[in-house]
C-alpha cells in the first residue's frame, strides 16, 4: 500500500515537534526514518499509526485520507521498542491477540499463531510465557503478533535497539524476509546509520522536526544535502577553498570543479584519501585498528586528516608520507548556503 504524508505538522503541549513533513512511500518499499534522538521520528510514526493527531496535514494510505480513522481501522501495525506483550498470556495467545479482537474463533487463531511462530523460528514455543523467553525471542514474538494483524503497513519503532550486535543482525534479516514475504510497506525508525543504509530502499533523514533529505542510501551517503547530514553519517575531512574559473583552490588540493565562483567546502571521507610513501609533507601521528581496516591520523600543513586503509600496511607512527585525494569522490558544499 502506498503511504503519503502531506504537510504533517505536530505540536505537543504547545511545542512544535514536526514541521511540514512531506513524504511518499511506494507500495512494498522499505524506508527508514533516521536522525538523532528527539528529532521527531517516533512522533511521526505514531502519527501515521493514528496514535497521535496532527495539527495540520494529511495521512493518506492508498488513495484514502485516514485522518479521521482510529488506529485500529487504518491497516497499519506498530511494533514498539518495549514490545508491549502481555505477561499473563502464553506466547501463542499473545500472537493470536489481534485475531481475538477481530472475533476469529479460538482454534483458528491459535492455529494461525502456531504458523506465524514457525515463520519467526519459534516453533514449539506456543505454551511458554514471556518471562521464559529471551529478549531476542520476544522480538520475534512481537513481529509474529504484528503479522497476525495482516498489516498493509508495518511500522517499527527502534525494535532492535536493546539487542546485542549478533541478535540485531539476525533480527534485521528476519524483518527483511518478512517484509518481502508479506509484500508490506514498511517504515523503520532508527538512529543507527548502518542499519538504515543496509536495510532500506530509501532513507528519510530528519533533524529538529524537519525532513532534511529523502533518497536512496547511496545518494544520501555520497551526495548529502547538507553538512549536517554528512556529519550524521560520519563526516570526514573538510577542506575550505575557493572556486575561480571552474577550479577549486585550497592549500591541500586543487581540482577542476564546474561551480560558480565563490567559497566552498570539499568533504573527503577517510576512504577517499591515500598515502604516498615516496612523498613528504605529512607524518602519521596515530593508528587505530578497526577490524579489517586501520584508521590513521596524518598531520601536516597545520591540520590533521583521517585516512582509512583496508587490510595490513607498512606504516608506523612517525612515518613521513604524502597525501593524495580522490577528487572524483569529493562532496562539495557551497559555504554561502
Amino acid at each position: 500500500m502506498v503511504l503519503k504524508l502531506a504537510g504533517i505538522s505536530v505540536a505537543i503541549k504547545g511545542k512544535s515537534i514536526l514541521e511540514e513533513i512531506n513524504l511518499e512511500v511506494k507500495e512494498g518499499e522499505f524506508i527508514s526514518l533516521l536522525g538523532p534522538s528527539g528529532c521527531g521520528k517516533s512522533t511521526l510514526l505514531k502519527t501515521i499509526a493514528g496514535l497521535l493527531t496532527q495539527q495540520s496535514g494529511d495521512v493518506l494510505m492508498g488513495q484514502k485520507n485516514v485522518n479521521d480513522l482510529p488506529a485500529n481501522e487504518r491497516g497499519a501495525v506498530i511494533v514498539f521498542q518495549d514490545l508491549r506483550l502481555f505477561p499473563n498470556m502464553t506466547i501463542a495467545e499473545n500472537v493470536a491477540f489481534p485475531l481475538k479482537l477481530k472475533g476469529v474463533p479460538k482454534a483458528e487463531r491459535l492455529a494461525k499463531a502456531k504458523e506465524l511462530l514457525e515463520r519467526v523460528q519459534l516453533a514449539g514455543y506456543e505454551k511458554r510465557k514471556t518471562s521464559e523467553m529471551s529478549g531476542g525471542q520476544l522480538q520475534r514474538v512481537a513481529l509474529a503478533r504484528a503479522m497476525a494483524a495482516n498489516p498493509r503497513i508495518l511500522l517499527l519503532d527502534e525494535p532492535f535497539s536493546s539487542l546485542d550486535e549478533s541478535l540485531r543482525h539476525d533480527m534485521r534479516r528476519l524483518v527483511l524476509d518478512l517484509h518481502k514475504e508479506f509484500g508490506m510497506t514498511t517504515v523503520l525508525v532508527t538512529h543507527d546509520q548502518e542499519e538504515a543504509l543496509m536495510m532500506s530502499d530509501k532513507v528519510a533523514v530528519m533533524m529538529e522536526g524537519r525532513l532534511i533529505q529523502y533518497d536512496t542510501p547511496q545518494v544520501i551517503y555520497d551526495q548529502p544535502a547538507s553538512v549536517a547530514v554528512a556529519d550524521f553519517f560520519g563526516g570526514g575531512n573538510y577542506i575550505s577553498g575557493k572556486v575561480q574559473g571552474n577550479t577549486f583552490y585550497s592549500n591541500q588540493v586543487s581540482f577542476p570543479l564546474d561551480k560558480p565562483d565563490g567559497d566552498y567546502l570539499a568533504l573527503f571521507r577517510p576512504s577517499t584519501l591515500g598515502l604516498v610513501p615516496k612523498k613528504r609533507g605529512y607524518h602519521i601521528t596515530e593508528m587505530n585498528y578497526l577490524g579489517g581496516m586501520w584508521d590513521l591520523k596524518v598531520e601536516g600543513q597545520g591540520r590533521v586528516f583521517s585516512v582509512r586503509k583496508v587490510g595490513e600496511h607498512p606504516y608506523k607512527i612517525g612515518d613521513e608520507t604524502g597525501l593524495e585525494f580522490d577528487i572524483s569522490r569529493a562532496i562539495i558544499f557551497n559555504k554561502s548556503q
